[in-house]
């Protein structure tokens, strides 16, 4: 009897599906981090959308979205500095990342607008 009950439990995945949140279905740990700290900034949980992000950050120093949304947040939180640094960062990885020129230009004449030194 132990020994059926043991194979149950063991084979209990195969038959009825692994548990997988939905949430991170066909997200890498990064996208998933950054799809839960989107939502924690729509509800207004900034604490947890930082910690989200720079948990994303810490799997892929380059994600360019990434930095977009942590320059997003700092907007939100009123935090000019880094709000420009974040923008300066999503700027270079993008452009080492190989984004089309036109999206870079866009990019830039925004970061001017914030940061007027950004050209040199």
């Amino acid at each position: 009897m132990i020994s059926t009950v043991k194979t149950l439990l063991v084979l209990a995945p195969v038959f009825l599906g692994s548990p997988v949140n939905q949430d991170q279905a066909g997200l890498s740990p990064v996208g998933w981090a950054l799809a839960r700290a989107e939502r924690a900034m729509g509800s207004g949980d900034l604490e947890s959308a930082e910690l989200l992000i720079r948990d994303a950050q810490e799997r892929d120093r380059k994600s360019i979205a990434a930095w977009e949304l942590r320059a997003r947040l700092a907007a939100v939180q009123g935090d000019r500095d880094e709000e420009v640094y974040c923008r300066h960062m999503e700027y270079r990885h993008a452009a080492a990342q190989g984004t089309p020129k036109a999206s870079l230009r866009e990019m830039m004449s925004s970061l001017v607008e914030m940061d007027p030194l950004a050209r040199d």
